[in-house]
């Protein structure tokens, strides 16, 4: 969505219970509908001035999800602001019973003219970054034009083997926590860009400012980095499908061309090429898979495939990423 850079304060009211992610049947806390109000321009434009509504619990749970995860600063001093843009979200529960968060424009900027949002709970004002309202903004017009679809229950479940590398990456903070959900299912184009741009950035690694971007279907700011460094590319020339599901050499191309950026090294590293379903390999990505294979940050089935055009899980992820950040150490 194309908007200006703008600022805002959360308005949110007395609770009477606090959140919490409704990821099984056991949840204390059920809401039944969600009631989304976005005013980004006071014109009568779908793409600004629109209304979002819902009944489904799988996508009331992650709109709960992405407003639990905004990182608290205080912020005693923000002032309630009462003009556009604005976002106002109502969860009914099962008992009739509306809590209202209302998000309203305000300029707030710290010392380092650091770009924050205000958030108010129970009349305790906070401060958020401007990014985390950025993105719940485009995850409701992803909701509302149905390029996000929620099929199934949102859940925090880890497999086994992966259960030290996520909690790991939680506390290094590579792992944000809008991420922290769904695990076991397949990542996103727009989700592995997130967590590679977080990579970047807990790796201290300056990111230009954006001069060009040329797709239409997201204003993701990741997305944008990525792209202006060379790391992503589009599926076509105006649309990076950020909802899409990642193919395994997707992913490991888009592992390289970090590791590449992070160490301005692009030699190509001596290897066998030995998975049996290589033939299936694109030759875009052969190079980095190759690469990525040689410094051990991928691995083959044991059935000796590598399997291309699958998908990967975000935990899969979490881990390949993860061996990136040790072997950057």
């Amino acid at each position: 969505m194309k908007k200006v850079i703008w600022t805002i304060v959360l308005l949110i009211s007395v609770f009477y219970k606090p959140f919490s992610v409704c990821a099984s049947e056991s949840c204390s806390k059920n809401y039944e509908k969600a009631l989304i109000q976005v005013c980004i321009k006071p014109i009568n434009d779908p793409k600004y001035l629109y209304q979002f509504e819902t009944y489904n619990k799988n996508i009331i749970a992650y709109i709960v999800h992405y407003l639990t995860s905004m990182s608290l600063e205080n912020g005693n001093d923000i002032v309630k602001a009462t003009h556009v843009p604005f976002v106002w979200i109502d969860l009914t529960d099962e008992c009739g019973i509306i809590e209202s968060i209302g998000i309203f424009d305000q300029d707030f900027r710290n010392k380092d003219d650091f770009l924050y949002a205000g958030y108010m709970y129970q009349e305790q004002n906070y401060y958020i970054q401007q990014d985390e309202y950025d993105r719940f903004i485009e995850f409701v017009d992803s909701l509302k034009t149905q390029k996000l679809l929620f099929k199934d229950v949102p859940t925090n479940d880890v497999s086994d083997w992966a259960m030290n590398y996520v909690e790991h990456a939680k506390q290094i903070n590579l792992l944000p926590r809008w991420n922290q959900i769904d695990y076991k299912k397949d990542i996103s184009r727009l989700e592995v860009c997130q967590l590679t741009d977080n990579l970047l950035r807990i790796k201290n690694q300056k990111i230009s400012d954006i001069k060009k971007y040329p797709f239409d279907d997201t204003e993701d700011k990741a997305i944008k980095e990525l792209y202006n460094i060379g790391v992503i590319k589009g599926k076509t020339e105006t649309e990076f499908f950020p909802y899409h599901n990642i193919t395994r050499e997707e992913f490991v191309k888009i592992l390289y061309q970090v590791y590449e950026y992070m160490t301005n090294n692009s030699e190509l590293l001596e290897s066998e090429f030995d998975f049996a379903d290589k033939g299936e390999i694109s030759d875009w990505a052969i190079e980095s898979i190759k690469n990525m294979a040689s410094l051990g940050i991928i691995k083959g089935y044991e059935d000796g495939r590598f399997d291309p055009n699958g998908t990967i899980t975000k935990e899969q992820a979490v881990v390949m990423l993860q061996r990136v950040y040790d072997l950057m150490k």
